[in-house]
């Protein structure tokens, strides 16, 4: 009987360790995902501030290129080549 009793004990304590390391881990994955999921969320802000960059840039360039063909068109006027 005392046998059992130490076996059980043992086993407890065992379920005990497991339990402590499964607690364990888990912090640590939810750490992770926090960190990743902070990481991800900076990653989209760079993403979308470059987009707005692009956009940005793109209109400019599609402002360049009219007030280019507006003097163009100034200039052939002017040496009536139109």
């Amino acid at each position: 009987m005392f046998g059992l009793l130490k076996c059980v004990q043992i086993m407890a304590h065992n379920i005990e360790l497991e339990e402590r390391q499964l607690v364990l881990e888990y912090k640590t994955t939810t750490i992770c995902i926090s960190r990743r999921d902070e990481g991800l969320q900076e990653t989209e802000e760079v993403v979308d501030d470059s987009k707005e960059q692009i956009v940005s840039v793109n209109l400019e360039m599609i402002k360049y290129v009219e007030l280019m063909d507006e003097e163009e068109d100034k200039c052939q006027k002017k040496t009536g080549i139109v």
